[in-house]
């Protein structure tokens, strides 16, 4: 570690990176092998011998344990962060830069010019072999040796040449300390508005992503932000302005994990889960002023973002108007509320014990809802939990046990129930979705008036990323969000995509059919076909003649006596004939007319499966 004599603001703000390091590898979200066990509660303290009581076994006091990626703007936060981490690790990154020949160990070799972007990788010998082609970024890297410390900048191109000007020094500051270096380019206030997002909003989600897809694709394991302890008090303030659950009064986590919100992301496009990564705010027990300190006490130059003094953002406003007003009534106030926040999240990890078996005594076993295979993957794909309608607005109180015993009451609201419930699997929740779905609820366990199709709007709630329903005296959240479907004309037998299924038509020697192949599928009498046909949505009002049926029924009475979920009628096809008749709904039911019979010579063998 190198540090002068004397310096006693760096030797404190050193101290609490430190700890902010060891209370990580203490919990839950630090996997790695010489820390402790993953998959533990982050509140239970760590057991004898591990890394809290032996920080040199530690992956983050252990340059060679942990790759790190630091998120930095240029500000005095992230420039401060960038020099601590190079303190801690003053020869972390650049034995491995020498061995692995990485470009950005030289300047002259890295250029930047070059349009669109510029890759330098491991084993660059000359600028003349930096590849481009990279949309929007700027990307040197060593490869995939462990103990790599990188920097991660975004340009947002919202403050004109001053955000070109933040960009360059950064990629100097990574030079300069012998970080790798990675930047990326957005037009942010496009992306706002192709997302109907504010500018705020807008750069939080672009740079979050793209520290999930750079960590994914270079091989880190931990960003590292520098969030402070008056962003902390901030944060308080404006959840308890707008509104906020218990969470909320947690203020910002000390570490956690991002998770990718799909909008561009490879993973997305492929059907893999989204992107997650680990992050860690080392700086969150340091006040604004003794970063400024140790800025001027190391001699550091950083960036002045000009817009932080002014007061358009709800953020700006608290903290050049109403922080200054709190202190002229408590000097300390960033202090007090960092106390009030920690004991908070004390509170929230009692809470969580306390209603983690209320929470699970709603759910309902995901095996029991019945149904054919179709609605079965559905499920697997798109059903997040169902839960007990009639549970959930119970009125009274629930008994708990905290750890020794203790006993404790829950209220039992309907509310309060329901927005445990969406917390327990870490989906976000607005009024305005808690108010709709309560009553909703309220309204089910009310009646036993059976639904149809003229109650379904009235059932379903579209959140945010989120579906809920109310059927069958369950509440049922889904993974997804309406989107209407074209209709697919079919002019033969072959695989057609349609939303989220793959309908496949293959034609079959009558003679040859083996059952068992075919189970589950929709069998037809091909002679009774004529192509084109069209495979469309359910539509209200569609009748059909179900197999062994003489006369017509409606399809919405079908889909109910085979429990198919409310949500997945609005997205289920029907293959219609050019007559807009409906001949099958695939893999579920055949219309009688096109019963294969003892005449038949060819059948079309009808399927639908989930894509992937």
């Amino acid at each position: 570690m190198r540090m002068d004599k004397g310096k006693q603001i760096t030797k404190k703000v050193l101290e609490r990176v430190t700890a902010s390091f060891r209370s990580f590898c203490m919990s839950s979200f630090c996997g790695h092998p010489s820390c402790y066990v993953s998959g533990v509660s982050e509140d239970i303290a760590a057991p004898e011998g591990c890394c809290s009581l032996s920080p040199e076994g530690c992956c983050l006091f252990n340059p060679g344990g942990c790759n790190i990626l630091l998120a930095v703007s240029g500000g005095v936060d992230s420039s401060v962060l960038a020099d601590v981490i190079y303190k801690l690790y003053p020869d972390g990154i650049s034995s491995f830069m020498s061995d692995n020949g990485c470009c950005v160990a030289d300047a002259g070799q890295c250029g930047s010019g070059v349009a669109g972007a510029v890759q330098c990788g491991s084993g660059v010998a000359d600028s003349g072999q930096c590849g481009a082609g990279v949309s929007g970024a700027v990307q040197c890297g060593s490869g995939g040796k462990d103990g790599r410390i990188g920097v991660a900048h975004v340009n947002f191109h919202l403050r004109g040449e001053d955000s070109n000007h933040d960009q360059e020094f950064v990629r100097n500051l990574s030079l300069r300390y012998g970080f790798e270096f990675y930047t990326a380019d957005f037009d942010t206030l496009a992306y706002a508005s192709a997302h109907k997002l504010s500018v705020e909003v807008a750069a939080r989600e672009l740079r979050y992503n793209w520290f999930c897809d750079i960590a994914a694709k270079h091989g880190f394991d931990l960003l590292l932000t520098a969030h402070n302890a008056n962003d902390n008090a901030e944060t308080l303030l404006l959840n308890l302005v707008r509104g906020t659950g218990r969470r909320g009064l947690g203020g910002i986590r000390p570490y956690g994990q991002l998770k990718h919100t799909g909008r561009g992301a490879e993973s997305q496009k492929s059907g893999k889960e989204p992107l997650t990564l680990n992050v860690l705010r080392p700086l969150l027990q340091v006040e604004r002023s003794e970063i400024e300190a140790y800025a001027k006490e190391n001699h550091l130059d950083f960036c002045i973002d000009r817009t932080n003094s002014q007061n358009e953002y709800s953020r700006n406003k608290i903290r050049n108007q109403v922080i200054p007003l709190l202190k002229e009534i408590n000097p300390s106030v960033v202090q007090t509320l960092g106390r009030e926040i920690s004991r908070f999240r004390e509170l929230n990890s009692q809470v969580d014990k306390m209603v983690r078996t209320k929470v699970e005594s709603l759910l309902v076993d995901s095996g029991s809802a019945g149904g054919c295979g179709i609605v079965e993957a559905l499920r697997r794909k798109y059903l997040v939990f169902r839960a007990s309608a009639e549970k959930l607005v119970t009125s009274g109180s629930a008994e708990a046990h905290l750890p020794g015993g203790t006993e404790a009451h829950l209220p039992e609201s309907a509310g309060f129930c329901l927005a445990e419930l969406f917390r327990y699997f870490d989906i976000p929740l607005s009024e305005d979705g808690l108010e709709s779905i309560v009553s909703c609820l309220e309204t089910e366990t009310h009646t036993t008036k059976t639904l149809d199709t003229k109650s379904l709007t009235t059932k379903i709630v579209r959140l945010e990323n989120h579906t809920a329903t109310i059927e069958r005296g369950e509440l049922r959240l889904y993974k997804f969000h309406k989107s209407d479907i074209p209709p697919v004309e079919i002019k033969a037998a072959g695989v057609y995509p349609f939303g989220p299924f793959s309908i496949k038509l293959e034609e079959k020697e009558a003679s040859l059919l083996d059952k068992d192949s075919v189970k589950g599928l929709s069998v037809l009498d091909a002679g009774n076909v004529r192509f084109p046909l069209v495979c469309r949505l359910i539509r209200g009002g569609d009748r059909f003649s179900p197999f062994g049926l003489h006369g017509s029924k409606k399809v919405a009475d079908f889909l109910n006596s085979r429990k198919v979920d409310l949500l997945f009628k609005s997205i289920l096809p029907a293959i219609t004939d050019r007559d807009g008749k409906i001949v099958c709904l695939p893999s579920l039911e055949i219309d009688d007319r096109f019963r294969v019979t003892s005449l038949s010579k060819k059948l079309l063998v009808v399927s639908a499966s989930i894509a992937r």
